[in-house]
């Protein structure tokens, strides 16, 4: 009798295939989605509904700038 036992690399192996193969089904909520027409994509504004104002999200950014929060490359801000 032959016992096969399951490595713990083949697991791994295995948990990341399915997690690279599902991200892209997680990321079909996108604004645009693509579409066989001569545009290519169709918008659907609806998808990111804001619910702060321009003002709000630039008081953030700068405060954070101020504060040292960001992140190299994200306080490109104008």
């Amino acid at each position: 009798m032959s016992q096969n036992r399951i490595s713990i690399s083949s697991v791994l192996a295995s948990v990341a295939a399915v997690v690279t193969l599902a991200l892209p089904g997680m990321a079909s909520a996108a604004y645009e989605h693509p579409a066989n027409n001569e545009q290519g994509v169709i918008v659907h504004p609806q998808h990111f509904e804001s619910q702060k104002t321009r003002a709000q999200v630039k008081a953030e950014t700068e405060a954070a700038m101020k504060q040292g929060r960001l992140s190299y490359g994200e306080s490109n801000f104008p």
